[in-house]
This record gives structure tokens, sequence and C-alpha cells, in this order.
């Protein structure tokens, strides 16, 4: 909880955050980048690779993507997130160098407000470690203004 306010997500529990930490690129190598990171991802799928969703559908995967997902999703605090993740994988400066030259990488946050207004910090530490790594920041924000209401706005 940040601020005060509770945060529920698609799934009904309430927390804050979802945060991933994501590499992607038409010539990923999953494997590869696995040994380089020295962490397994949570998910990982390669450019034209079939990929079938929950509901059944299947789709072809356009650009490929390594990702891990923070353990620490409902804590409502960012730095926790992207500090648990980032212990996770290698502080090299040259893998990271590399990496940050071949594939576009983020850290993403899927944000569930129940309220109209609120606020999170992320630490200049935090923000410096990522920038470190050439990792940029997506938000994915979803506002419920009721426990009944769909999403309002993506940003």
């Amino acid at each position: 909880m940040v601020g005060g306010n509770s945060y529920r997500s698609f799934d009904g529990t309430t927390g804050g955050y979802l945060s991933l930490a994501v590499l992607y690129g038409d010539d990923l190598d999953p494997d590869a980048l696995t040994g380089a990171l020295g962490v397994a991802p949570s998910r990982s799928e390669c450019k034209g690779e079939v990929f079938v969703g929950k509901a059944g559908r299947s789709r072809v995967v356009k650009t490929g993507y390594w990702r891990l997902q923070s353990e620490n999703n409902l804590s409502g605090d960012m730095d926790i997130q992207i500090a648990e993740m980032l212990a996770q994988m290698t502080d090299s400066d040259v893998v990271w160098r590399d990496l940050s030259q071949r594939y576009d990488g983020r850290i993403f946050f899927g944000w569930f407000l129940t309220s109209g207004n609120d606020m999170a910090d992320i630490s200049a530490q935090t923000l410096q470690a990522c920038a470190a790594r050439g990792l940029a920041f997506c938000f994915d924000i979803y506002n419920f203004t009721d426990e009944s209401a769909e999403p309002l706005a993506t940003a």
C-alpha cells in the first residue's frame, strides 16, 4: 500500500505494482541471455514462435523477449521490487553495455489504482542502477474508481 490507498489487480488481489524486467529483440536468444544474466527468466519467447494464451488463442510472437518478474509484486514499493530483480542478475558493466546495445531493455510497471490520484517514488539510487544497465521505465496505469468498475484509462 502506498499513500494509504489500496491497489487491486485484475485477479482481485490487493497490492500496488506488477514489476518486470524485460529485454526485447528480434534476434534474442533466451538461453544465451539467461547465461549472460545469470538467472532464468519468468518467461521468454523467440521471434516467430507460436504463443498460445490462457483463452486458447494463438499468435505469432512479433519480437523476442526475455522477462523476469518481481517476486514481491504486491508490496507497493517500486525500489524493493527493482532491487530484487537486479540482485538476481549480473551487475557486470561489460555484460549490460553489450545487452543495452543489442536489445531494448525496460523495467515495466503495471500500476493498479483504486483512487483517482496517488503517487509513488523511485529513488535516485534505483534510477542510477537502471540507467547504468540501459533500462528504461514503462508504466501501464489502471484506474479503478470502485470495485465494480472497468479500467477507465491506460497510460
